[in-house]
Order: structure tokens, then sequence, then C-alpha cells
């Protein structure tokens, strides 16, 4: 994948916002620079615009479960571009010069592996965020998955260890070629298991996995598997929480699973991340479940630039103690 123009990004995501208050005739004047209040009018006659579309759908006669998921998740992302784009200033999208250069000729993201690419100034937050909570000299951060190349972004400000368990091998090759100091291992983060030697050794562990809950607590299994047994050491999930509060309506018991394996939570950040969609084989696949419609709002909906996901901070919950066949069965199944 080419070099990414953060400036370019800017100016869709602003873009994008634009059309959309001004569709719904609810752009105030000076947007984005609005105090609270004028910001809270506009967003509840938004939400309500958007509620209506969505509704819409639900009750026309003959729509497939697939074009609802769709109109409802470009609704939802395009909410969150307008809060992110109102609360955060444009130098909050912005990328350093050397990442970006470091991403230049990374591969084209496959919708087989599940990769959907963050901005790199999402990726340069992320690893932010861990180097001020770790120590930088001697702590061990894993990435699991790392198409985004938080481990590369990593590399240049942290002398301690940093692993990466990666299915795809053209992303391995990647990150040796731009971080040989990095270890790289090919793994398979569903079906795979994870060396032994590699249990209870990690202070930071990073993780982007797919958006569904079955794919994504395979990921969080192994996670916890390699995590310190430490009140310091953090697991940083990467996940849009569309899926479960909004299509499926079963947000409460996918949270609710984190305490039955002593995980808790310690900071949610909400539209931490954006990821580009367009030119990407997840938009297209959006796309040919979504009928041609007159809708003025869903026409904009249709150039929506981006994706989110929110960064879940997650600790071991203090004097939690596991079943003990339950913990033996489960190292059992995630080690090699």
């Amino acid at each position: 994948m080419r070099s990414q123009n953060t400036e370019q990004n800017t100016e869709l995501l602003y873009h994008f916002v634009d059309r959309l208050l001004e569709v719904v005739s609810v752009r105030p004047e000076g947007w984005p620079n609005v105090d609270v209040s004028t910001y809270g009018q506009m967003m509840n006659v938004l939400r309500q615009r958007v509620e209506a579309l969505c509704d819409f759908f639900e009750r026309k006669e003959g729509t497939r479960k697939e074009e609802r998921v769709v109109v409802r998740l470009l609704s939802e992302c395009a909410l969150n571009l307008v809060e992110i784009t109102w609360r955060q200033s444009p130098d909050y999208f912005t990328a350093s010069p050397e990442f970006l250069k470091l991403c230049t000729e990374r591969p084209e993201p496959l919708l087989e592996y599940d990769q959907l690419y963050c901005t790199p100034d999402s990726t340069e937050r992320r690893v932010n965020q861990i180097l001020q909570e770790i120590d930088r000299e001697e702590g061990r951060v894993l990435f699991m998955g790392d198409d985004d190349l938080g481990s590369v972004a990593l590399a240049s400000h942290f002398a301690g260890e940093i692993h990466v368990f990666e299915f795809d091998d053209r992303i391995l090759s990647h990150i040796h070629d731009k971080a040989p100091q990095v270890q790289c291992r090919h793994v398979d983060l569903v079906l795979g298991g994870i060396p032994k030697e590699m249990k209870e050794t990690f202070d930071a562990i990073v993780l982007d996995p797919p958006w569904d809950e079955y794919h994504a607590w395979c990921f969080l299994h192994k996670a916890l598997y390699c995590m310190k047994q430490s009140p310091h050491a953090r697991i940083y999930l990467s996940f849009c929480p569309i899926n479960t509060e909004y299509l499926e309506q079963k947000a409460q018991p996918f949270f609710r699973r984190f305490s039955t394996v002593g995980l808790t939570f310690e900071a949610i950040s909400p539209s931490f991340h954006l990821y580009p969609l367009a030119n990407t084989e997840f938009r297209d696949l959006l796309f040919q479940h979504l009928t041609p419609t007159e809708s003025p709002l869903l026409h904009v909906l249709r150039d929506l630039p981006f994706g989110f996901s929110n960064l879940y901070k997650l600790r071991r919950t203090e004097h939690f103690r596991r079943n003990p066949i339950t913990r033996w069965f489960s190292q059992w199944w995630h080690s090699q």
C-alpha cells in the first residue's frame, strides 16, 4: 500500500462531515468551532434523521438483513465521525513523516485475512498510549496481528523486546524489512497455538481482531495466555462496538464475559482509530448489499470515508482466582 497522505485523509473527513450536515440542514455557522449547546442541538436533529433512515429499512417490506446491517453500520460510523471532528483539532489526524515513510510499500489489505488498516495517525496514537505506561528499557510488548505496523512505529522509541504474531507472511516480511529488531512469528491466532515459552511473559499486548464476537475472543484468550501475572500488565484492544451494541444487541453478555476470565476495563477511548474505506474490498462487500434509493441522506452515507473502533484498555482483576480445571484447559487449548 502506498504511504497515506494524512492531509488528504483530513480533507476527506471534513468534506464528508460538511456534506452530511448540509444534507440534513443542521450545519451551524462556524462549524466545527461551536459551543456545547449548539453541538448538542445539532446532534439531536442528526440522530433523529439517522434513526428515521434506519427505521425505514427495518420496516420496509422485502429488505434483507444484510441491507439493514449496512445502513446501520454507515449511520453509526457517520455519527462518530461528526463527533470526532467536533472534539479534535485537525492536528489529531496527522501522522509523523517518519512513520508515513515506514508505511510505504506495505501490502494491500486482504478481506480474506479480515484486514482493514487503520490510518497511520491512529497507529501512532496507540503506540504513544503504550509508551506512557510501560518501561521503555525492559518492557516486553506483543502485537497479536500487526497489519497496522504498530511494532514498526514502536521500534524506534523502545529498547525492550517487541514481538509480533501474524498470519500474513507479507506483513511479517514488511515488518522485518522496516524494523529488523522486531521478533516475528507466523501464528494463526484463530486456530493455532502459542509457544509455551510465551506464557504470561508480556507487559503489553496489542490486538485489533476481526470485529465479530467469536474471532475477537479467539484473539483475547490467547492474549490472556501471554499476559503477565502482574497488576501493571495491560491488553490494548481495538474493537468496533457496532456489531455487539447495535446489530445483534448482545453487548451485555459480550462485555460481561471479560469478568469471567479475570479482566476488567481500565479505560475506554471512543473512536480512537479510523480505518480508510476507499478502494478496499471491505467497502465493495458492504455496497453489494445496498440497493439504490432516493434518500439524499443515504446517498451521502454511501461516501463514508472511514470506519472506526474504540480502544479498550484491560488489566487483570485483583484477587481473581480462576477455576483450576478451566485454567488448565484454557492453557492447554491455547498453547502449542
